[in-house]
Formats: C-alpha cells, sequence, structure tokens
C-alpha cells in the first residue's frame, strides 16, 4: 500500500475574552503513526502548531477570533507538494464546525479532484449532518479512526467497494446517507505506534510551553488508557469510544516516557485520558515503575480524573512517581444534579480523595459545571456549600464553567427533541464557546436564566478564591512569587501569566480591535 494523505488539523475559534488553550495534536499524530506503519505516505498540516501566536477576525458581532492558520494558509500548504489526493481533516470540538465546513467548501472548490476524510468527535456524532454540506468523495469515520483510515485508504486506492469498510459514512450515488456501523475498536493498543511527533512542529510547543495542564517547562502530551467505562449524560464518551476503557501496560506507557525524555528532553507529561485512572493496581504499578528507573520528571492529570481509586496510598505512591498537578471531575455539589447527570461520583469520597492529594503536596484543581438541564437555585447553593468545604480543604485552583449541550451527548438530544436548541445553526455552534467565558453563560435549564447563571459562575469563582486565599494566606503569597519568577503551579496562575506574556500584546489589541470594528458594523 503506497497510497498518501494530508492530515489537517484545523485551527480553532477562541472568544476574544478567553486564553487559548493550545495543545499538541495526539489524535491525528496517532493516526500518522499508525497508517505510516502500514506503508501509507502521510503529511500533517498543523494549522495550530505552524502559527501558534496568530489570531486572525472571524465574526466580531459573536466575539471570535481564528486561532492559527487562516484557510487560505492551509490550501497554500496543502499544495506545497502538489495537489494531494487524499485529504484528512480532524474536527474534534463542535464549536469548530463553522470553521471545518468553510475550509472543506473551499478544499473541494480549489481541489475538486481530491478525496476528502472527516474524523473526530465531532464529525462522530453528526456524521450525516457534515455529509449533506459537501456531497460525494467525502467520507466520514466514526470513533477510533486508525484502523478504519487504514482499510478506507486501501479500498480508495485499489478501487474496491468501500462500503466493505466498517465505521464510516458516505452519500451513495443516489445521494443517500449510508453508514457501514459502528468502527472496529483497538483491543490491544500497545500494538500502535508512538505517535509520529516528528511531522508535527512539536517544538514550537514545547518551547512556548503550551499543553493541557499547568506550563512545566517542555510539557509533551501521552496517552495511557482510551474510552470511559461510565456513562454521563453530558458527555459523548458513548458514541465516540462506545463506553469500553482499554488501558495499556503500565510499563509499554513509561518506556514512552523514557523515549521522549531523550528524544525531545520533555521535563513533564500531560495525561490526555478521558479517565486515567480507574483500577488502583494499575496505577500504583505505574507509579512502582516509575520510581524504579528514576525519571525524575513531573507529571499531570489535567482531563479530570475519577475519585474513586484515589486513596490515600494511590496519592502517596502519585507524588512519589512526581505527579504534580490533579483535577477533579465532580461536575456538581448538588447530589440531585449528579442523580439527573447520572455522574457516579461520592462527595464524600471526592473530599477525602482532594485532601490526600494537599495533604501529599499536588497541587489541586476542580472542574464545576452550573446550569444543567433541570438546575435550580437551590442546586447552584448546594454547589455553592460543596465549594465553601472544598477551600477549607485547600483545594488550590477551581473552574466554574457551564453546561453546553454537546452532538453526541444525551442530554443534547433530549434538548433537539424538547426543541431547545436546533443544533445544526451556526448561532448554536458559536454558543458552544460560551463555557469558557466568565463573564457570559447561556441557560439551558427552565429555573435559571441566562443572566441569572452568567452571575452565579462569576460570583462563584471570586466567591472561591477569597475564600481559599482568606483560609490559605501563603496561596496568596505563592502565587504573587511565581508571577515575579515567571513560574506556574496552578491554571489561574498560568492565566493571569500569559496575560503578562509578550506574545499576548498581539491578541490584545486585536481584541479591542474587533470590539471598536463590531461597534460600527
Amino acid at each position: 500500500m503506497m497510497t498518501s494523505i494530508t492530515l489537517i488539523r484545523v485551527p480553532e475559534l477562541i472568544p476574544t475574552t478567553s486564553n487559548a488553550l493550545t495543545t499538541p495534536p495526539v489524535g491525528l499524530a496517532y493516526l500518522a503513526s499508525y497508517a505510516r506503519s502500514k506503508g501509507c505516505r502521510v503529511r500533517i498540516i498543523d494549522a495550530l502548531g505552524e502559527a501558534l501566536h496568530q489570531y486572525t477576525p472571524w465574526d466580531s458581532r459573536k466575539g471570535l477570533v481564528l486561532h492559527g492558520l487562516t484557510c487560505e494558509q492551509i490550501i497554500a500548504r496543502c499544495m506545497d507538494a502538489g495537489v494531494p489526493r487524499v485529504i484528512g481533516v480532524s474536527n474534534m470540538f463542535s464549536q469548530d464546525w463553522p470553521l471545518t465546513r468553510t475550509l472543506v467548501a473551499i478544499i473541494k472548490k480549489r481541489l475538486p479532484d481530491s478525496i476528502i476524510i472527516l474524523g473526530g468527535e465531532h464529525i462522530t456524532a453528526t456524521a450525516e449532518f457534515c455529509l449533506k454540506h459537501f456531497g460525494p468523495h467525502c467520507y466520514c469515520i466514526g470513533g477510533e479512526g486508525e484502523v478504519t483510515l487504514v482499510e478506507l485508504l486501501e479500498a480508495l486506492e485499489h478501487q474496491k467497494d468501500v462500503h466493505a469498510v466498517e465505521g464510516i459514512s458516505y452519500l451513495n450515488a443516489a445521494g443517500l446517507y449510508t453508514q457501514t456501523g459502528p468502527g472496529k475498536r483497538i483491543k490491544n493498543i500497545d500494538d500502535l505506534p508512538y505517535p509520529a511527533w516528528d511531522l508535527v512542529p512539536l517544538e514550537a510547543y514545547l518551547s512556548s510551553g503550551s499543553g493541557f495542564g499547568v506550563n512545566k517547562g517542555r510539557n509533551m502530551p501521552i496517552v495511557a488508557t482510551r474510552g470511559c467505562p461510565y456513562a454521563c449524560s453530558f458527555c459523548s464518551n458513548q458514541q465516540m469510544w462506545l463506553q469500553r476503557w482499554i488501558f495499556r501496560d503500565p510499563k509499554r506507557v513509561v518506556d514512552e516516557m523514557e523515549h521522549w525524555i531523550k528524544t525531545y528532553r520533555v521535563n513533564n507529561f500531560d495525561f490526555y485520558d478521558l479517565t486515567a485512572i480507574v483500577r488502583k493496581k494499575w496505577i500504583i504499578e505505574f507509579c512502582k515503575e516509575v520510581v524504579d528507573r528514576s525519571l525524575n520528571v513531573m507529571w499531570q492529570l489535567p482531563s479530570g480524573t475519577r475519585s474513586e481509586a484515589l486513596d490515600e496510598e494511590v496519592v502517596a505512591w502519585m507524588k512519589k512517581a512526581g505527579c504534580c498537578h490533579v483535577v477533579y471531575a465532580p461536575e456538581s455539589g448538588s447530589p440531585t444534579t449528579l442523580k439527573r447527570i447520572r455522574k457516579m461520583v461520592d462527595l464524600g469520597h471526592l473530599s477525602a480523595s482532594m485532601r490526600a492529594a494537599v495533604k501529599q503536596g499536588m497541587f489541586v484543581k476542580m472542574n464545576i459545571v452550573l446550569g444543567f438541564p433541570g438546575d435550580t437555585v437551590g442546586d447552584v447553593l448546594r454547589t455553592y456549600w460543596f465549594l465553601f468545604k472544598c477551600a477549607l480543604l485547600g483545594v488550590h485552583d477551581v473552574f466554574i464553567y457551564t453546561f453546553t449541550p454537546y452532538p453526541g451527548s444525551a442530554l443534547f438530544r433530549q434538548l433537539r427533541e424538547e426543541g431547545k436548541i436546533d443544533g445544526t445553526s451556526d448561532a448554536y455552534f458559536y454558543e458552544l464557546a460560551t463555557y469558557t467565558k466568565v463573564n457570559e453563560a447561556i441557560s439551558y435549564t427552565d429555573f435559571l436564566t441566562s443572566r441569572q447563571l452568567s452571575a452565579f459562575k462569576f460570583l462563584g469563582m471570586m466567591y472561591y478564591y477569597c475564600l481559599v486565599f482568606l483560609f490559605h494566606p501563603l496561596y496568596l503569597f505563592r502565587m504573587a512569587g511565581n508571577l515575579w519568577r515567571g513560574a506556574t503551579d496552578t491554571r489561574v496562575e498560568g492565566m493571569v501569566h500569559s496575560l503578562l506574556r509578550p506574545s499576548q500584546k498581539h491578541f490584545r489589541g486585536l481584541v479591542f480591535a474587533q470590539k471598536l470594528f463590531g461597534k460600527f458594523r
């Protein structure tokens, strides 16, 4: 098999009031490495990594900018080595769909003979909707993509019937939507080659401290597990990963860490897993392996992990093995809300786990979401009370988001059936980006207005940090010292520090110009 493919990581659409959280494209790097191992020639155009500090106005009325290469710049790079026969486009986040749609439309116009393959979490959840925009010579891959991508490329190369490839969607000759069933899950992910970081401008990320966790220098993404065994109603995991959690051999994970330390001189690893810790035995084996090899490296769990397996013994091993930052994701402090969203979490056990992590000297962050369908003022106040207890515990960071209905989730389907969202307009996709805005929210509950929810979010953040600095005044002095030295231990410190970096001056000027432009438009 000697076919070739150009894989594109689309840029991102971000609110002008938010800082970009730029991460290397680990999904595309895995796709590229697997396809290459099967004899395919692969090229990656990373629209973020190739323009980390480029911001272009997108829609001033919605307060959005495009972060990364523009569509025209991406097309120019596509044609650097001639017209590509197959182009793969990754769209993970639904708020980026209007941008992906624009990019693919330009590709089809400029490169009409190229075959387009779409993939990612958004594509998995909305394949039929996406295909109706593009017509023939376009395919969608659902879920885990490595095996399906290679099988599809082989079918296209040898002009075989693509309907025999499991896990794809397309429009047939009659223009009818056709789906070949769910894609294949990879049972032994240890068989996958390491991500093809040589095809990505990785040094741009490493030298700028970009990553998902707290900036600790040269931050490398790594994945130890895939999927999640839980079925929270706000999450699209079930459609993307089929509610199956698959883990790697701990020794193989540490082998990979050693490899990247030697190859790229990294000093920190961010685990990008959906649910990194499920089994106590696994995490202890992993920690012992790191300790036995004396890696002398930091690592973090920035995605928001479960707490069931994180007792005092496990947390002590994590600290000994170099874990410096862990994020918990209770989502709510209201037991009523947790039951309604099918979030199976014991707040008492979670609090004990966070207490143990703080005691061990790890920096702890917690993610909270307000405004789930059915949430009342009482649910918000119960969450505030939980925040009070967490501040007493010494949890360093809290970020309060507001609920957004993502395609592929049970709550998305519920709200569409109730006629509360359309789920197809650009306005809806742009609204998804508001979850990162501290001063703005859209309510999907009948018991809170958008204005009330926005106030609760903003006041909740102020309330929490006033409490935590009151109960733990040394935190404030540590933060001031870190900002003076240019160091970061928590996400809030990172956010403040990023606003002070010279690289952000152009962005802030662009924000001002865009707001001014919007006034006179």
